[in-house]
């Protein structure tokens, strides 16, 4: 299979069109070239060093990251820094790179939509449409402090920051994944008349801003986007005959934890 045909199937799923502007010209396809034929296929959050060695050893030429490789204008390309070293080897060893990002964020059966079903939300409103990251639903009345530890066992995560009364009773959950948690996606998550809202990044002002407006929050942190890797890879081994050819990286590439005062 060449590998036109994975990123055309990844394009039709979770279309440019969908990614916020300032994003989609650093989508898609950006370094190698799409009519070689696939080997193996790695899922990651982000490319890194140690991403690639992964690849490397596990015999994949086509690397998906979710964060964009090239981000920022890239007028040099020496061989002093990280992402040159990537670069040089990606060229050598033709090595593919494919990104998807606010894309993925907000398609069917992206990042926020596996948020939502991962926990469990009923009666889930939210668009798959450009700009449309906030997802709201519904669980069963429960203590703010026991729904952050539900979050917790969920997200496999060792801790998260919260705002809010633990006593508050929560019906209502709004949430964005990444980093959500600005000003003007706290008063979003306000005016839906969310309980609490869940997001991987909280700015203080947002947070504040959300304790005002008794709007408990709970932070988790950004790299638990990498949860939906798990369902697309299971659905493009699949779609696309891909058995036992799509891997998603055992690499964390957010170095951020948590750690627990002794």
């Amino acid at each position: 299979m060449k590998i036109k045909e994975i990123t055309n199937y990844l394009l039709n799923r979770f279309p440019l069109e969908s990614a916020v502007d300032y994003d989609q010209p650093k989508l898609g396809f950006v370094i190698g070239d799409e009519n070689r034929e696939v080997t193996k296929v790695m899922l990651t959050l982000d490319l890194t060093w140690d991403v690639l060695m992964d690849a490397l050893s596990n015999g994949c030429n086509l690397i998906i990251t979710h964060h964009p490789f090239i981000y920022n204008a890239t007028h040099k390309i020496v061989l002093d820094n990280e992402k040159s070293r990537i670069i040089e080897i990606l060229m050598k060893r033709d090595i593919n790179v494919f990104s998807m990002h606010t894309n993925l964020d907000v398609g069917f059966h992206g990042i926020d939509d596996i948020w939502a079903t991962r926990l469990g939300l009923s009666n889930v409103q939210g668009e798959n449409e450009k700009g449309s990251f906030l997802r709201v639903g519904e669980i069963q009345p429960s203590k703010f402090s026991d729904f952050y530890q539900f979050v917790i066992d969920q997200f496999d995560v060792n801790g998260a920051r919260v705002v809010g009364d633990d006593e508050k009773i929560i019906t209502k959950v709004g949430l964005c994944s990444g980093s959500g948690g600005r000003e003007d996606d706290i008063m979003d998550a306000i005016k839906a008349g969310c309980d609490c809202y869940i997001s991987g990044e909280v700015k203080l002002p947002a947070a504040q801003l959300a304790k005002y407006n008794d709007l408990c929050i709970v932070e988790v942190n950004h790299g638990v986007e990498k949860i939906v890797f798990y369902y697309l890879a299971k659905e493009m081994e699949e779609d696309l005959d891909l058995e036992g050819k799509v891997i998603v990286t055992k690499v964390n590439t957010d170095p951020l934890r948590t750690v627990i005062k002794k």
